[in-house]
């Protein structure tokens, strides 16, 4: 009896009773344990597992694109423009979005599309064309000038805004609706639609004959083109 008592003595002097929360690797009963505490600073760990219980793998990083979506990035390089005399008013702004810009006035469609195919080897990614102030523009030139820059480049066109005197300019719908068209017909082709955004702005941002650019509207025009030009593309 003696020899028992010492036992149980050491017993209890080796191994201190467990108290809540008490790790040593020891498992208590399924009736007395405690439920785990997370602390403030861990709580996205979860539950510690059971000593003994099979460890959970390691979740895969979630895949490359899963829930964020890469967003195509501006166009930052050199822009070329070809103009007739509207685009000629906008020389002195252009330059700050850094388009190069080559118009002259009286300029007509065949003229432009010539002077594109002369420069082709030498023209950047994207390319600003405003034709059709003299004369018009329809699709025959539209689609001469597109096949002339080929599919790898992108192409703005912008709209005509003339003189609301249709008997004299009757060639401004119908030019207008080529170039809206040639965008639905090109994945490569963009509109910078000069006459929808100047229209309630005419006697600010052009002289009296309704159609060349005032300093205001210099810069608005230089604003539009340049927005459309640069703008990200999927």
């Amino acid at each position: 009896m003696r020899r028992a008592a010492l036992v149980l003595a050491l017993v209890a002097v080796v191994v201190p009773p467990l108290g809540p929360g008490a790790a040593y690797g020891a498992v208590l009963p399924a009736t007395a344990r405690p439920a785990p505490t997370v602390g403030p600073t861990d709580a996205s760990a979860g539950p510690a597992a059971d000593a003994g219980s099979p460890a959970l793998p390691p979740r895969d990083p979630a895949p490359a694109g899963a829930h964020h979506r890469r967003l195509p990035l501006p166009w930052t390089g050199p822009v070329f423009a070809v103009g007739d005399s509207v685009m000629l008013g906008a020389l002195r702004c252009l330059p700050a979005y850094r388009i190069e810009a080559d118009a002259r006035g009286n300029r007509q469609a065949w003229q432009g599309a010539a002077l594109l195919a002369a420069r082709r080897s030498h023209l950047p990614h994207v390319v600003v064309v405003h034709l059709g102030t003299n004369g018009g523009i329809d699709r025959t030139w539209i689609d001469t000038i597109m096949r002339t820059l080929g599919h790898g480049r992108r192409v703005v066109w912008v709209t005509l805004q003339l003189r609301n005197d249709y008997a004299r300019y009757s060639y401004e719908d119908s030019s207008n609706a080529a170039i809206r068209a040639v965008v639905r017909r090109y994945p490569n082709a963009r509109m910078a639609d000069w006459n929808a955004v100047s229209e309630p702005h005419r006697s600010q941002w052009l002289w009296a004959d309704g159609i060349h650019l005032r300093p205001e509207g210099c810069r608005a025009y230089a604003r539009l083109v340049a927005h459309v030009a640069r703008a990200a593309t999927v």
